[in-house]
């Protein structure tokens, strides 16, 4: 019979071998150090040694926004993450694993990981103004005919940081990370005024283990090692405006194991501030949304808009606690969550939508292990029924959190990315 864990007193005091050590790494872009224009890359270029702490790295920057209009001010959500379009993986000179848009996946999981004290916490690092008020938890106002310059800093979820393990870079290829910076008017609420941005003196941090050799030649008779990590993914279609009733919308996708979608309706026009990071309810608290995979609908009944709106909240709720362990530090208020398409939003996006629809895919198998379901060579349809037209054109985003794995060849350096 086991013991309660109150009562079990084998566990044993764990020390760090002989002669191992921890130090910071900071890398500097290796093609620039300032970085002006959209489209711009930031390479950083991992050093092949020692053992990488996933959880540990982050990147920081100064940004500097040039306003040059006399009258006109403007808003941009959380700065660290808008000012990016891409994250891409780089192994053995191989993209293995890309993120896009990776300024909107992100501020969407802030929303759905942080609660509002986190968030007045991480304003200094994040960019965010601090105003007083709830609406402005998120935004940076960027006076006109000023010159606004900010140090930020954050941690940047992607297939390396997200990893359960550390990570040998002394027994990899070349490891490579591309930030890709996106263009200032899908930045801005309004980029007239905006003339220019930098982002200057980037530098990518993570913390280094070093375990000394008696360790590195017990791991390295291991020959193949797996490492389990998780990444996203966004692809899009173009809803036009007018359409009314039933409609099916298909997608398609080659990730072998899917643990969870967040779908979003965004913007795609100025006058709605938030623009891609607009989030709406696209039938007008008038219908229903489902997901149906190889003909197996998710959930088993539809999140409703027109019968019961609050329970597609609950269920966000329990997939986030379900895939990221925190189903309570939501930071999406009543006006927030309630956005719909027919009501026209203000280009100033201090309160922006954040309707997001959740169908959780993540089971439990016969070992008791948390895994998702296949999407390669699978019909993906997203079911949406509607009695009140949509007013705009919006982009339906299906955004998928995968589950992956680094197949690493010790002996040999080769690393397979199993997704």
């Amino acid at each position: 019979m086991p013991l309660p864990s109150s009562l079990d007193y084998r566990e044993r005091y764990e020390t760090m071998p002989e002669g191992a050590s921890t130090h910071t790494v900071s890398l500097q872009a290796r093609n620039s150090l300032s970085f002006s224009n959209g489209g711009d890359e930031l390479i950083f270029d991992f050093h092949q040694t020692g053992y990488l702490v996933p959880k540990s790295m982050y990147l920081r920057f100064k940004l500097s926004i040039v306003n040059g209009s006399p009258s006109s001010s403007t808003y941009i959500i959380l700065p660290f993450y808008s000012v990016f379009s891409k994250l891409q993986t780089i192994i053995n000179d191989k993209s293995v694993d890309t993120i896009s848009p990776y300024g909107v996946i992100q501020t969407m999981l802030v929303n759905l990981n942080m609660n509002i004290a986190q968030k007045y916490s991480n304003q200094s690092n994040l960019g965010i103004s601090s105003d007083p008020s709830i609406e402005f938890q998120e935004t940076l106002f960027v006076p006109a005919n000023q010159t606004t310059t900010i140090s930020l800093a954050g941690f940047i979820p992607c297939l390396l940081s997200n990893c359960d393990k550390l990570i040998p870079l002394q027994f990899m290829p070349k490891i490579s990370m591309v930030f890709t910076t996106d263009m200032i008017e899908n930045m801005f609420a309004t980029s007239t005024p905006i003339n220019s941005i930098s982002i200057i003196n980037p530098e990518l941090i993570y913390e280094c283990v070093k375990l000394g050799s008696d360790f590195d030649k017990q791991l390295i008779s291991m020959k193949n090692i797996f490492i389990k990590s998780q990444s996203f993914h966004n692809s899009s279609v173009l809803l036009m405006a007018g359409s009314n009733g039933s409609r099916n919308i298909n997608f398609s996708s080659n990730f072998s194991n899917v643990k969870c979608a967040f779908i979003t309706f965004s913007s795609m026009i100025t006058v709605q501030g938030a623009k891609l990071n607009d989030a709406v309810d696209i039938t007008n608290n008038s219908g229903s949304y489902s997901m149906v995979i190889d003909n197996k609908q998710y959930p088993m009944v539809e999140l409703s808009t027109l019968n019961n709106k609050g329970g597609v909240l609950l269920e966000l709720k329990k997939c986030v606690k379900a895939v990221f362990g925190n189903g309570d530090n939501f930071s999406i208020n009543t006006l927030e969550f309630n956005r719909v398409d027919n009501i026209v939003q203000s280009a100033n996006p201090q309160s922006y939508g954040k309707f997001i629809l959740p169908f959780l895919f993540e089971n439990v198998n016969i070992r008791g292990e948390k895994v998702g379901i296949s999407f390669q060579n699978k019909n993906v349809v997203i079911n949406i029924n509607q009695s009140v037209s949509q007013t705009v054109n919006r982009l339906c985003n299906l955004n998928l959190v995968y589950s992956a794995y680094l197949e690493i060849d010790l002996k040999n350096r080769l690393v397979k990315v199993l997704n």
